[in-house]
């Protein structure tokens, strides 16, 4: 699999990020301009209980990206590619954003109506605008089956590994304990459909990420006095040019770029899946979904890394979720094994339902015949529990993969289809 991954991201790597200077040169920096835009759009959408809210589709998104790798990715990201990574996560989410918001432009734009008055919209109803649109539906289809493939493996084994291995270091609780609750669970929530996760969603994220957040300023404050120096060591691991970094300066980007990619899921086309329910014009649904970039990686992702690198505990044998662990622990005690462990939970578990409404979603597109539908709600359900059974970091590489090939098809949607046109707002 390692084989597999360091192929595959070869190519996806430099390819994402030309996309990403390409599109911000082309629209002169617009999404980056406007994210104070998109986040008074998303705030002023919050009092909508509706299901196709800005403020509902963007939690959807949320609930899918804020999961096991703001904590065990970044985790991993440090100890793999060192402080440096942390730098190129930050610059990857910078040069992306212009990504998230065309992908989820086009979601939005591209959409269709179902049968029964459901909206779908994706990558894959974006490619079938191709100028072939034989060629068009062809890797439509081909996008489809992939990111079924996704949901149902590779994504939904990370999030429920990550649930398994804390309920295991924290309190012990067996694998096969942990399977039956987390498929039981879900099972629950996607027994409601579409609404139903966006309710969820828009219910425990804004929770989740103030829980997480008080713990991680908490240790940052506990430990003041080591920030600069944390921050001056990765920025110079991050440019590292001498001859003995060179080469360990190329795994610090790739790192980077993977774990960002994996934690905020741009590139890849899965935010469009909730702009396309969005009763926002296309524009600002996506200048709103292009602000997830800065709340999962600007916010969530900068708290995990810099509390690790200022509390030390980088030099430790630990990696993933015990590193986490340890480092919160460092500034609060158990008390913040506690905050790591309750806030890992609800990352993952929320992560889940958004997982499965994209595949679902996906799912339509090939095929819309409602025993269909509860077939993948229960085969998500059931493999969600058998996930509990995997290792986090296995689970991580596949779901490298999946997400390389994921961004190869979405870029060919991002340059040859045309992008809604920017407006001042």
């Amino acid at each position: 699999m390692n084989d597999w991954n360091h192929l595959l991201w070869s190519a996806a790597l430099p390819l994402l990020l030309l996309t990403g200077v390409v599109l911000t040169l082309r629209s002169r920096g617009f999404a980056l301009r406007h994210l104070g835009t998109g986040i008074r759009l998303s705030g002023r959408a919050a009092g909508s209980g509706s299901s196709g809210s800005p403020f509902a589709c963007l939690c959807t998104s949320l609930a899918s990206t804020i999961g096991t790798g703001n904590i065990a990715g970044v985790a991993f990201a440090l100890t793999a590619g060192g402080p440096g990574a942390l730098v190129w996560m930050w610059i990857t989410s910078a040069l992306c954003t212009a990504v998230k918001y065309a992908e989820c432009a086009q979601g939005s734009a591209y959409r269709r109506r179902m049968a029964d008055g459901r909206r779908l919209g994706g990558t894959m109803v974006t490619l079938t605008h191709l100028p072939l649109p034989r060629l068009g539906l062809l890797l439509g289809s081909l996008y489809a089956l992939l990111e079924v493939f996704s949901s149902l493996s590779a994504a939904n084994l990370v999030q429920s590994s990550a649930i398994s291995q804390t309920l295991w270091t924290a309190h012990s609780v067996p694998p096969m304990v942990s399977g039956l609750l987390v498929g039981g669970l879900t099972l629950a929530i996607l027994l409601g459909g579409s609404d139903s996760v966006t309710r969820f969603s828009a219910w425990i994220v804004p929770t989740m990420i103030g829980l997480y957040l008080l713990g991680g300023l908490a240790v940052l404050f506990t430990h003041w006095s080591a920030l600069p120096q944390a921050i001056l060591s990765l920025v110079r691991q991050a440019f590292d040019l001498s001859a003995v970094g060179a080469g360990a300066l190329g795994n610090t980007i790739r790192i980077g770029v993977i774990r960002c990619c994996f934690s905020n899921e741009s590139g890849t086309g899965n935010a469009a899946f909730s702009a396309a329910l969005s009763d926002a014009d296309p524009v600002q649904q996506g200048l709103i979904s292009a602000t997830s970039n800065l709340w999962d990686t600007g916010i969530m992702c900068s708290v995990t890394g810099l509390s690790i690198l200022v509390s030390g505990t980088l030099s430790s044998n630990l990696n993933g979720i015990p590193l986490v662990m340890e480092t919160y622990a460092s500034g609060l005690g158990q008390v913040g094994r506690w905050i790591v462990a309750v806030c890992l939970i609800l990352f993952a578990f929320s992560s889940l339902p958004g997982l499965a409404f994209q595949g679902e979603s996906a799912l339509l597109f090939l095929c819309d015949a409602p025993l269909a539908r509860w077939l993948y709600r229960l085969s998500f359900a059931g493999l969600s529990a058998v996930g509990c059974l995997f290792s986090t970091e296995q689970a991580l590489l596949t779901a490298d993969c999946c997400n390389a090939l994921l961004i190869f098809l979405n870029l060919i949607a991002l340059w040859w289809v045309p992008v809604p046109k920017t407006h001042e707002i």
